[in-house]
């Protein structure tokens, strides 16, 4: 049995440049979660795939407009395919292998025939076939996970229940851990899929380990070119600062300053800045204020069209409260050096709390835990049960 014969032929798509509302539309009417993307009707070439999570957390969470956002800049465009012509088992394996639920199918021009689906697999397959797939793709991963279902148990005094100290306990959980993935990997029926998985897996996190050093790399250079021309700038002076190049300091401001810069339409001339658009009136006061801070910004003409509240204006929707400039450390994304300083920094702590002993040292522990799990994830901790959760995976 082929590709082609499983297959959903025709599937609807969309192009790079449609807007992000209109793959959401998509969705609605297919009753389908991920759109393939092609690059254009006549050659239908897979240009890329976007899914309801890319939505929810690149357009939704960010806080975009979905109807002024394109596809081309949320969809993924390293998309793992099939060939109509390949045998199914080798795009069950796929599935299993790089854990996605569905694979489109392409000619060898890579212009788009159909999709593969969980869903076909069950009309097609038999349930051993499919329950193993699914198991495959729904595989849980990684050691924290491990670690965490083994941690020991505690007295209601926070010590261990058993005569054995924190570092015996570790070092069991550890050979246990290292024996089920023995286990695992050795299995007879699903080992080969499962060590291949890890293969790739291996390989992703070299590469991505190899990109994150790159980014802190020139995260480095860039901060100190930054603060270099910070002290030039303000060792000498500037007479006069060309229009275009005050106009590009401004809409750098802008972001910081409004959570709706994109109407807002700039215009210098000589130091003297004109602000023109629609804006919500609480941010009009911070909005000045700010752009009186720029560099060679002599005057502020305010030509802005107020409104109290969003209404029908489109360029206003996804109103939210907009919290202002915040230090590095407080935004919900860090960059490459913040999280690589949060992780030294919560290495050391943790560390430090297993050495020594008390409250304080557990404590310290504990917030090492949060620093290093935030620096490691780049997620926020949302809550003390985060935090406590980390303390237990770490036998604290």
């Amino acid at each position: 049995m082929t590709c082609k014969d499983v297959m959903t032929a025709d599937p609807k798509c969309c192009l790079p440049d449609d807007t992000v509302a209109r793959a959401a539309e998509i969705m609605r009417e297919e009753d389908v979660g991920p759109v393939p993307v092609v690059s254009d009707r006549t050659a239908q070439r897979l240009a890329g795939i976007v899914t309801d999570r890319d939505i929810a957390i690149k357009v939704v969470a960010a806080g975009r407009d979905p109807r002024s956002t394109r596809v081309d800049e949320v969809m993924s465009k390293d998309v793992i395919t099939c060939r109509a012509e390949d045998d199914y088992g080798q795009a069950l394996h796929a599935m299993a292998r790089h854990q996605v639920r569905r694979i489109p199918v392409v000619n060898e021009d890579g212009a788009l025939l159909g999709i593969i689906s969980q869903a076909d697999v069950a009309r097609q397959g038999n349930e051993d076939e499919l329950g193993e797939v699914v198991e495959e793709i729904s595989e849980p991963t990684g050691l924290g996970h491990a670690l965490g279902s083994m941690r020991p148990g505690l007295s209601r005094h926070g010590e261990p229940e058993t005569g054995f100290g924190p570092n015996t306990l570790l070092m069991g959980a550890a050979c246990l851990t290292v024996g089920a993935g023995l286990m695992y990997l050795l299995d007879p029926n699903r080992g080969r899929t499962r060590r291949a998985i890890a293969r790739d897996k291996a390989a992703s996190l070299y590469s991505d380990s190899a990109d994150y050093a790159g980014k802190i790399q020139r995260d480095l250079r860039n901060r100190a070119a930054g603060v270099a021309a910070g002290v030039k700038g303000k060792l000498t002076s500037e007479d006069e600062i060309a229009d275009q190049k005050l106009e590009a300091r401004v809409r750098a401001k802008l972001g910081r300053a409004t959570a709706h810069p994109h109407p807002i339409r700039v215009r210098a001339e000589r130091g003297c800045v004109t602000l023109e658009g629609p804006i919500l009136a609480h941010e009009v006061d911070g909005l000045v204020s700010a752009i009186r801070s720029v560099a060679g910004v002599s005057e502020v003409q305010n030509r802005l069209q107020v409104h109290e509240a969003p209404g029908n204006i489109p360029d206003l929707q996804g109103d939210k409260e907009w919290p202002g400039e915040r230090s590095e450390f407080m935004q919900a994304n860090w960059s490459p050096t913040a999280r690589l300083v949060a992780s030294a920094l919560g290495g050391g702590l943790v560390i430090y709390g297993l050495r020594a002993s008390g409250p304080l040292a557990k404590a310290t522990a504990t917030v090492g835990a949060g620093l290093l799990a935030r620096g490691v994830s780049n997620k926020e901790v949302g809550s003390w049960a985060d935090l406590g959760a980390a303390r237990r995976a770490l036998g604290l």
